[in-house]
């Protein structure tokens, strides 16, 4: 047996049509083309492939086109999500690029805040995009803020990432955002750019980079490397992944008024708490809901839960936190964190309160076990060799399709998992079969590897072939 770390594949609802078992004796086999693209997370130009559907005109890099599909004996499954679409705006360095999954939401961006996703809609129950949750003009997603420089060696107490986009303008400290990978089933994008402290100081010898993972049910995974280059920096407890949202009190459209809390503290308030499996954001006016989780083993380093209130001036931020890191000439660090995004919509989670939003934290912090499958445990982005890649949220797999194993996922949500399988053959399947039938899913097949991912939960355990 192998252990894994979750993202585990789904249907949609089971009482969908075509969700019943495959005929006894049922052949499985591959019909349809195929297609192959360049896909390298190094590379400046995006890469695309063949998937079950097709990109809308005037997306980033090679559009997907609609392929074949993996012909299980059994009739096809309603597909409930749309491939993702990718847009582009503007020019550097106040350049933006959204990335949309039709119906559920919309993340834009911002090469001005540093890259930071500037703009987050809640596409279920705000189709028009009228309300940004995310934080404008920094991101949903940051880390960092107060520190010290102890020997003197650098300018400021402050490190903060995405910020304010007039003082990154101003210091010349826009991020750089390449699309790195787009088709139908995810799209990463990679962000390059350096720490500033506010509007003061742009901090050339702290650069980070992160590169974001989005998939159409809602999960943007951020692989994130910190390093610096010269002097030392002492972080503040406020170190580490968060979700900052609006909170402009006079603004209805900017404060949803999100309350905050964890699995062992209902209302997490201004400090710090020790560290628990993830961060919930619900609000009491909008069914939006956002958590923010970490690898187990990266509670190593981030020992603290966090929130920092400052709804007196818009903002509120909360995640994880970590005991006072320090940052000298040569530290080179890279972890990953996953924000998953619930609404209304009944193929997303219904994230209520963190009891509800344990299960799927817990997909992505402790694997599901798989037997009988060719795995990967040295894909680039499995940061403890388990097979299960963190940083793109992905169990990894080999061979040519297609493929059956068993998986158990034990206490966790068994929801939306996702699939990278290297040295595939043929088309993109458009849906995988468990033991309770046929489960629609979205996927595309790029320079010979395919990406999959399945909509809504599978059973906690049994069988899955694709």
């Amino acid at each position: 047996m192998f252990r894994f770390k979750p993202v585990l594949a789904a249907c949609a609802l089971s009482t969908l049509p075509g969700c019943s078992e495959p005929p006894a004796g049922a052949d499985v086999r591959v019909t349809g083309s195929s297609g192959t693209a360049s896909a390298d997370a190094a590379s400046d130009q995006p890469s695309g492939g063949t998937g079950g559907g097709t990109s809308e005109p005037g997306t980033t890099g090679p559009s997907a086109e609609s392929g074949g599909v993996v012909d299980l004996g059994i009739g096809e499954p309603t597909r409930v999500l749309e491939p993702l679409v990718v847009d582009e705006q503007g020019r550097s360095p106040e350049r933006t690029v959204s990335v949309t999954s039709p119906g559920v939401y919309r993340a834009v961006v911002h090469e001005a805040t540093g890259g930071g996703i500037s703009e987050f809609y809640d596409l279920a129950s705000d189709p028009g995009a009228t309300k940004n949750v995310a934080w404008p003009n920094r991101g949903l997603f940051e880390i960092g803020w107060h520190g010290s420089c102890p020997d003197g060696s650098c300018q400021g107490t402050t490190r903060d990432w995405p910020s304010d986009a007039g003082w990154r303008l101003a210091l010349g400290a826009a991020g750089q955002v390449d699309v790195i990978e787009q088709s139908d089933a995810r799209v990463r994008i990679r962000v390059t750019t350096i720490f500033t402290h506010w509007g003061n100081v742009a901090d050339s010898e702290h650069p980070l980079s992160v590169v974001y993972t989005f998939y159409p049910s809602g999960q943007i995974y951020a692989q994130v490397r910190v390093q610096r280059t010269a002097g030392l920096f002492r972080w503040s407890r406020e170190y580490g992944p968060h979700i900052a949202v609006s909170a402009a009190p006079d603004d209805p459209l900017l404060n949803s008024q999100f309350a905050w809390s964890t699995p062992t503290v209902a209302d997490l308030v201004d400090g710090t708490v020790p560290a628990d499996a993830l961060v919930l954001a619900a609000s009491p006016l909008v069914p939006t809901r956002l958590f923010v989780t970490i690898p187990s083993h990266e509670q190593r380093l981030f020992t603290l839960n966090m929130r920092h209130d400052g709804r007196s001036v818009n903002w509120d931020r909360a995640g994880f936190g970590s005991a006072n890191i320090e940052m000298g000439a040569g530290y080179d660090d890279t972890w990953s964190c996953l924000v998953q995004f619930g609404s209304s919509l009944a193929v997303l989670p219904q994230l209520h309160t963190a009891a509800d939003a344990l299960p799927y934290a817990t997909q992505y912090r402790a694997p599901p076990i798989l037997t009988g499958a060719r795995t990967v445990a040295t894909d680039p982005g499995d940061s403890d060799g388990d097979g299960f890649n963190e940083a793109e949220g992905v169990l990894v797999l080999t061979g040519p399709g297609p493929v059956a194993f068993d998986y158990d996922c034990g206490q966790s949500a068994c929801f939306a998992p996702a699939f990278k399988v290297v040295d595939w053959v043929g088309p993109a399947p458009s849906k995988v079969v468990a033991d309770d039938g046929a489960h629609a899913a979205i996927s595309a097949v790029i320079d010979g590897t395919l990406i999959l991912q399945v909509e809504g939960p599978l059973p906690s355990a049994g069988r899955l072939a694709f």
